[in-house]
């Protein structure tokens, strides 16, 4: 279930109108060439991070009960630690609000996860197994909205443990604050970025599925993977990959993206560019066996 994120909410606007502006769009949407609009994608700026303002005023206004005499936010502090067998679990499914995340690969046949900080739109923070799925959600002061520009949270963190032997579907929906994705073995994995840097590193995956939020992004990937699919939102992006294993689909956002490959690689690289440029420093074998389909939006593309 994708969240309204309702943050850096000047950002996008000054980024928007600088792109009406230039008759720019993103996604699979931006390649038509007589298209002069933005793509929304389903009334969204850049995946989970927009949404419709006046579709949720109501939302935002009933946020500000939340404020005390003061005219300051309620700060709620959590302290919590669980440990759920494997046996059984098919997927993870983990939606944020305001934390840093740090998942990691144990040698372990339980998940263990750890919520600590405070926050002033996070209160509670719930996991549960419903049927073959663990859940793992932060429930703010409405779940549907997240006023994450003025979140007072400076020190939450929650940490997910997953055992090695897991190799299932696990998908995350980021929100304000950082990612960190480390050493896990998995089926599918989704992520959906909120606002804050990413980093997906020494993961192995038969597929991957990633809309960037607004922050840098780096995918340094160890060993062979599957097929990858990216939409940019805003921030840097960079993928290092140790060897090629599938195919790679990007949709550019708004930022420099750097794709670094071994050499003579078996890949076809078919490029396209909305407002930027493409420089390809790359040997490919000729082979062709995978295809690397990129279109920039507003930035460069460097591929090594």
């Amino acid at each position: 279930m994708k969240k309204k994120l309702f943050i850096i909410i000047p950002t996008l606007i000054l980024t928007t109108t600088l792109l009406v502006g230039c008759n720019v769009e993103f996604g699979v949407k931006s390649r038509p060439k007589n298209s002069n609009s933005v793509n929304f994608n389903n009334d969204k700026l850049f995946g989970n991070l927009g949404t419709d303002f006046l579709d949720n005023l109501d939302d935002i206004s009933n946020n500000f009960d939340d404020f005390d005499n003061n005219g300051n936010l309620t700060t709620y502090d959590e302290d919590i630690s669980k440990t759920i067998p494997m046996k059984n679990i098919e997927d993870i499914d983990i939606e944020i609000h305001a934390s840093n995340v740090n998942i990691n690969s144990v040698d372990s046949s339980d998940f263990t996860i750890t919520c600590r900080g405070s926050s002033s739109f996070v209160d509670k923070t719930t996991i549960d197994v419903i049927g073959n799925t663990l859940n793992i959600k932060e429930h703010g002061l409405n779940s549907s909205i997240n006023l994450g520009f003025f979140n007072k949270s400076t020190s939450r963190e929650i940490t997910i443990n997953i055992p090695k032997d897991f190799n299932k579907d696990l998908e995350l929906h980021g929100g304000a604050g950082n990612i960190s994705i480390n050493g896990i073995n998995i089926n599918k994995l989704k992520v959906e970025g909120g606002a804050g840097n990413l980093t997906l590193k020494d993961i192995v995956f038969q597929d991957l599925k990633l809309e960037q939020g607004v922050g840098n992004t780096t995918i340094d990937l160890s060993s062979k993977c599957g097929d990858i699919d990216i939409d940019g939102g805003v921030g840097n992006l960079s993928i290092i990959f140790a060897e090629v294993g599938g195919d790679l689909t990007y949709d550019g956002g708004v930022g420099k993206t750097v794709i670094s490959i071994p050499n003579n690689s078996p890949v076809k690289l078919a490029t396209s560019t909305g407002i930027g440029s493409i420089d390809i420093n790359a040997k490919t074998s000729g082979e062709d066996i995978y295809t690397f389909d990129l279109n920039v939006g507003v930035g460069n593309l460097i591929v090594n």
